[in-house]
Formats: structure tokens, C-alpha cells, sequence
């Protein structure tokens, strides 16, 4: 998944400056960038396509030396998880609660002992999720373009 989301942000922002910058060069990249012309602004999911989720995995680590990678794994997973059955079922639940969820679920499942103060910190790691290299070059090639971008979760 990370692989397809990283491709799409390089094709993305490499199409869309190229043609922009050699538009007058041939008549192929012309008729390309006319495709692009009408492209106002772009919606992306915030987790996971722009910033990296699993950035948290080293935090996880610290907390619980040698449960870190299937911590912040089993996190993510549920995560979706209940995110999809909650939409399902018609039960809504801020993604922050379902963030909390997924993490209590992950810790149980490992038991592992989530104190407060642990589960406040990884809580905290959400807040400033690394992004992925690609993102920061790519928003900046579509901004050039005057394409208009978003985040969501």
C-alpha cells in the first residue's frame, strides 16, 4: 500500500511540474498538461498516504522493548478495522477515539501493561506523525502548479 500511495505522489507531482515547465516543447506533453489544466485542488487521506503511521513504532519500542513492531502493527490494524465495521454499522466514532481503541486492543493483545501515562504518550505520537520524504517535494510540485491540496484522516 505504501509503495502504491508513494508512486502516485512522485507521478503526481512529476507529471503535473513537468508538463507545466516543457508544455511548449512538444505537442504530446501539451496535450498531456491540458489533462492537468483543469485539476483545481486534490484530497488526500492524511494517515498513511502523507504522514507515517508506523513512525510511532519506535516509541513503541521504547515502552515495550521487543513488542514494538507488532504493537504499532495490531494498532494500525484495528484501527482500520473498526473503522470500516463502525461505518458499516452505521456507529460512528472520531477517528481519535478509534486511534485509542485500536491501541487498547493492541496492548490486551500482546498483554501488555498500557498504563495512562503510556497510552498518553503513544496517544501523543499521532499528533506528530512523521511524514513520508516524498510528501513535503510533491505538495510543493503541485503547489508550483497552482493545484490547491488537502488532508484528511
Amino acid at each position: 500500500m505504501a509503495s502504491d500511495r508513494r508512486k502516485f505522489m512522485k507521478i503526481a507531482g512529476a507529471t503535473v511540474a513537468v508538463a507545466g515547465a516543457t508544455l511548449a516543447t512538444t505537442a504530446t506533453v501539451a496535450q498531456a498538461a491540458k489533462q492537468f489544466n483543469n485539476i483545481k485542488a486534490l484530497a488526500f487521506d492524511a494517515y498513511g498516504t502523507l504522514f507515517d503511521v508506523f513512525s510511532v513504532t519506535a516509541l513503541c519500542e521504547q515502552l515495550f522493548p521487543g513488542k514494538g513492531n507488532q504493537l504499532a502493527q495490531i494498532w494500525r490494524a484495528k484501527q482500520l478495522q473498526y473503522s470500516l465495521m463502525r461505518s458499516l454499522m452505521g456507529r460512528h466514532r472520531d477517528f481519535w477515539g478509534l486511534t485509542e481503541d485500536g491501541l487498547v486492543f493492541a496492548a490486551k493483545n500482546l498483554n501488555l501493561d498500557l498504563t495512562v501515562e503510556k497510552r498518553e504518550q503513544l496517544m501523543g505520537a499521532y499528533l506528530s506523525l512523521a511524514a513520508f520524504p516524498d510528501v513535503k517535494p510533491g505538495l510543493e510540485a503541485l503547489k508550483k502548479q497552482g493545484v490547491w491540496h488537502s488532508r484528511s484522516s
